[in-house]
């Protein structure tokens, strides 16, 4: 069995985190909790298909989406110390050994990250090569990624 080795990361403070408290409570909302229960259910289909030893979730909200993965080593990573649970780092400096993960589901992420292609390097470092990353995120074209521009 693989074994998850972590190296040294720098410990985070208030400046360094972007704000989230907007995102989370639009997920608490009506429409953002529907959204994340059709988010979840299409996860649900997908992630049985794919195994491994490793999972990982960077997300913006704390709900796990991984729970229909056959995969034993599921963990989230938060960017928010706020957040109960789970690793705290980076995105762009991830505490994870080269090829480690299996499975990456980045949900919602990049849409507010000032620098997504950095975040998603990232992601790919730490994915083996045949591993699998799952974007889920709101199309930049639509009225939802406009959000964006507006929040």
């Amino acid at each position: 069995m693989s074994r998850l080795r972590c190296r040294y990361h720098k410990s985070l403070n208030d400046q360094s985190l972007p704000v989230l408290d907007g995102i989370r409570q639009w997920f608490g909302s009506d429409l953002g909790r529907h959204v994340l229960q059709t988010e979840a259910a299409m996860l649900e289909q997908l992630l049985p298909s794919y195994f491994g030893y490793n999972l990982a979730q960077f997300s913006v909200q704390s709900r796990p989406l991984y729970r229909s993965s056959q995969i034993q080593n599921r963990f989230a990573v938060s960017i928010d110390q706020k957040v109960d649970g789970g690793l705290i780092a980076r995105p762009s400096d991830l505490p994870l050994d080269s090829d480690c993960l299996d499975v990456a589901i980045v949900h919602h992420l990049l849409d507010f990250a000032e620098s997504p292609q950095e975040i998603l390097r990232e992601i790919a470092r730490t994915t083996m090569p045949m591993g699998h990353i799952v974007l889920v995120g709101f199309n930049p074209h639509s009225l939802w990624g406009a959000w964006k521009l507006i929040a």
